[in-house]
């Protein structure tokens, strides 16, 4: 086979076109996760106020209380601004030292927490979410990100460099509407000029929220597991490592 020359952009003629493409990727635990961990943070910031617990006992009790508190709040949980903010992560807070059988600190210990989890220092990126990034504007697709979160976000990833990178950024206290409801993905679908439903992607940990939420929107979505990744009955794909991610979505 002879040579093939490359187009008029410079790409190589083989190279399949993604320059209308954009792949989302979901926030908390699948970009970035708390450090290090919920439970210890908890356990630190309650310590400076002095309150021993442990964070195995917290870092199980969390999730409970957070589900619950989610379960009472209805659909956007954390509101349109940081009064509603306040309101559901204080419920939250307080349920999960019930739940562990401790005494929660007196005030200010709730601000405290939750200004601390607005901090870089409470905040890793994985080892995978740069590369991942990498690869994707590799491939010539622009980065978007969807999350359910409260309006601590934008200073998390500006901590982070993300904003930086992220050519689109939909947070759910922003748009009143959180996945897996079709008003976020719409609305993301929107900041990203309505391409074709088919050349917008997404990847996340939860299969309701993430995988299910951009499926039933008409995108292409997969799931991040890095602790099995193990298929099922049920034909969902899921990877690893988020670069095995891109490169599934964008084959």
């Amino acid at each position: 086979m002879g040579q093939h020359g490359g187009g008029a952009n410079g790409k190589d003629a083989m190279t399949p076109d993604r320059s209308g493409h954009v792949v989302f990727f979901d926030a908390a635990n699948t970009l970035l996760r708390p450090h290090p961990g919920v439970g210890a943070v908890y356990a630190a910031v309650a310590a400076e106020f002095g309150v021993t617990a442990k964070p195995d006992a917290l870092n199980e009790a969390f999730p409970l209380a957070w589900k619950e508190a989610r379960r009472k709040a209805g659909a956007s949980p954390y509101g349109t601004g940081e009064d509603d903010a306040l309101r559901f992560w204080r419920c939250v807070v307080e349920d999960t030292f019930v739940r562990a059988g401790l005494v929660l600190p007196g005030d200010p210990f709730f601000e405290t927490l939750y200004r601390r989890f607005a901090s870089n220092r409470c905040w890793r990126l994985y080892d995978d979410a740069l590369p991942a990034l990498a690869e994707v504007r590799r491939r010539g697709a622009r980065i978007g990100l969807i999350s359910n979160f409260d309006n601590r976000l934008r200073s998390i990833l500006t901590a982070k460099g993300l904003d930086r990178i992220l050519d689109i950024i939909v947070i759910s206290c922003e748009v009143g509407a959180e996945k897996p409801a079709p008003a976020i993905f719409a609305a993301a679908r929107a900041a990203a000029g309505n391409p074709p439903f088919c050349n917008l992607a997404f990847v996340g940990d939860q299969r309701s929220d993430d995988y299910a939420g951009a499926t039933n929107a008409g995108w292409r979505a997969c799931l991040i597991d890095r602790v099995t990744a193990q298929p099922d009955n049920s034909g969902v794909p899921a990877f690893r490592s988020l670069v095995a991610a891109v490169e599934y979505l964008l084959a």
